[in-house]
């Protein structure tokens, strides 16, 4: 499968361990971010999203993105 232009692959296990220490479940995640639980699902599963979402989760984990 091809790499859209802009998009990342997210470490899916770090996301989810960020996740679970900073007391979100995947539903509270989503409410607090403005994406839908399907996304925060992709991504804890790696499949490539856009930067800009990545970096939203991010700072809604408290993280950055590297």
């Amino acid at each position: 499968m091809a790499k859209k232009q802009n998009t990342v692959l997210p470490d899916s296990v770090a996301i989810r361990l960020k996740r679970e220490d900073e007391g979100f479940t995947q539903h509270s995640l989503a409410l607090k971010s403005g994406y839908s639980l399907r996304t925060i699902g992709r991504l804890e599963q790696g499949v490539p999203t856009y930067l800009s979402t990545l970096k939203v989760i991010a700072e809604v984990l408290g993280a950055e993105v590297e």
